[in-house]
C-alpha cells in the first residue's frame, strides 16, 4: 500500500519541482520586457494600445457597431414561437346525449339539461412577421447610426493625438526629473569633496573655519532638493506608466539617447498656414460638424415615427 502510495505521490512531487522554476522564468521575463529602454515612438503606441483611454475608445466602437445591428434587425423577419396550455368547462346539451347508449334506465336520475364537461385545450405554433415598407425609417436610422460612428472615430482620432501628447510630455517630464537628480547627486559629491579638501587643510592649520562652515551649509541645502527631486522623478514615473496602462510601481527605463535626438526640429508655420491647416484637419471640428448631423438625422427618425408602417405575417 505504501508503494502504491509513493508510486501517486511521485508524479506530484516531480510537477512541483518544476512549478517554482516555471513561476521564476516568467516574472523574470516579464520584468525584463518592461526593463527594456523605452523610446517615445514605443511609449506612445504603448499608450494607444493599452491605456485606459484607448480601451475606453475600443469599448465605445464595440458598442456603437452593437447598436447599428440593432438597427439592422429592425429589418429582418422576427419569428415567434408560442404555446399555450389550459383547462376549462364546456357546457353542453343534456338531450343531445338521451338515446345515445340504448333505451334509458327508468330507475337512473333523469339526465340535465345542461351540464359541464372539463376539457384541456393545447395551442402552438410559428408567427413570422416581415417589415415591407416603414416609409424610410430603416433608412434613416441606419444613415444616422454611420454618422454617430464616424463622429466616434473622429472623437477617437482626436483623443489619440491627445494621448500622444500627453505621453510626449509624461515621457520628456521624467526624463528631466531623473536628470535633476543626477545632477544634485553630483553637486552633492563635489560638495562633499570640497568639504573634505577643506577639513583636511583646517585640520593642518590652513584655511578658516568660516569656509569649512559654509561648505557644510551647502551640501545640507542640497539634502531637501534630492529628496524633492526624487519625489518629482517617482511621480512622473508614476504618471507615465499610467498612461502606458502598465502598473504604477512597473519599472521604467528611458531611452535617453533616442530621447534627445527625438526633438522636432521641423520649422514652424506660419500663423495663416497653422490656422488653415487647423480648419481643414482637426478632427475636433470634424466631431462637431458630424455630430450636427447626427441631431438632424436623430430629430427626423423622431418625426418618421409618427408614420405608418408595412408588415406581413
Amino acid at each position: 500500500m505504501m508503494t502504491d502510495l509513493a508510486k501517486s505521490i511521485w508524479p506530484l512531487s516531480m510537477g512541483l519541482r518544476w512549478i517554482a522554476p516555471l513561476g521564476f522564468c516568467v516574472t523574470i521575463a516579464l520584468h525584463s520586457i518592461h526593463s527594456e529602454p523605452l523610446s517615445l515612438q514605443q511609449a506612445i503606441s504603448e499608450a494607444k494600445k493599452n491605456g485606459a483611454s484607448a480601451k475606453l475608445m475600443e469599448a465605445g466602437q464595440s458598442k456603437l457597431s452593437a447598436r447599428k445591428s440593432e438597427v439592422w434587425a429592425e429589418a429582418l423577419p422576427k419569428v415567434a414561437v408560442y404555446a399555450n396550455a389550459g383547462r376549462g368547462n364546456s357546457p353542453q346539451d343534456g338531450s343531445a346525449f338521451s338515446g345515445l347508449f340504448g333505451a334509458p334506465d327508468p330507475n337512473a336520475p333523469p339526465m340535465p339539461d345542461v351540464f359541464s364537461v372539463t376539457q384541456t385545450r393545447y395551442s402552438y405554433g410559428v408567427e413570422v412577421k416581415q417589415p415591407i415598407f416603414s416609409f424610410g425609417r430603416t433608412t434613416k436610422a441606419l444613415h444616422t447610426a454611420n454618422l454617430v460612428i464616424e463622429a466616434q472615430s473622429a472623437d477617437d482620432q482626436r483623443g489619440k493625438h491627445q494621448i500622444g501628447m500627453e505621453v510626449t510630455e509624461a515621457y520628456y517630464a521624467c526624463l528631466i526629473s531623473r536628470a535633476n537628480v543626477n545632477t544634485l547627486e553630483d553637486s552633492r559629491k563635489r560638495y562633499q569633496e570640497t568639504l573634505d579638501f577643506l577639513d583636511r587643510n583646517f585640520s593642518m592649520g590652513s584655511g578658516a573655519k568660516s569656509q569649512n562652515l559654509l561648505a557644510k551649509a551647502a551640501l545640507r541645502k542640497l539634502e531637501p532638493e534630492i529628496l524633492k527631486a526624487k519625489s518629482n522623478a517617482e511621480l512622473a514615473q508614476f504618471n507615465l506608466n499610467r498612461l502606458l496602462g502598465r502598473p504604477l510601481e512597473s519599472p521604467l527605463e528611458i531611452d535617453s539617447v533616442s530621447a534627445w535626438n527625438s526633438l522636432p526640429t521641423t520649422p514652424i508655420a506660419s500663423q495663416d498656414e497653422a490656422a488653415s491647416v487647423a480648419i481643414e484637419k482637426r478632427q475636433d471640428l470634424k466631431s462637431l460638424e458630424l455630430n450636427k448631423k447626427v441631431l438632424v438625422g436623430t430629430a427626423e427618425y423622431m418625426t418618421m415615427l409618427y408614420r405608418p408602417s408595412i408588415e406581413a405575417s
